[in-house]
């Protein structure tokens, strides 16, 4: 996935935008480089594999599905932004940020 999105690897952003009907546009700064997390460049289809992003990234930007329920379980120094764009209700540990989105 590093050598896919040509990202540094001391420097980037995990991002998972995208549900099973659709993909979001996440507010995300443009200063660091992203690693999208999506059907495209899921060569595996296995959400384990991302172990090791999911512990070197610097941030993580997730919308509710099940990488961000895996993400809270893997210990991480990332900054954690769990995006609540599809409106859901559940709770998450004290470590994310919740972004808010006009309906």
């Amino acid at each position: 996935m590093i050598n896919y999105y040509d990202v540094n690897v001391d420097r980037f952003a995990l991002v998972h935008n995208e549900s099973h009907d659709k993909t979001y546009n996440l507010q995300i700064s443009n200063d660091i480089d992203k690693v999208f997390v999506n059907k495209e460049t899921d060569l595996y289809n296995n959400l384990f594999f991302y172990k090791n992003l999911i512990e070197t990234a610097e941030e993580i930007h997730c919308i509710n599905s099940s990488f961000l329920h895996l993400v809270d379980r893997v210990p991480t120094n990332a900054k954690l932004f769990y995006h609540h764009i599809r409106k859901s209700n559940f709770e998450l540990s004290d470590n994310w940020k919740k972004v808010e989105y006009e309906n």
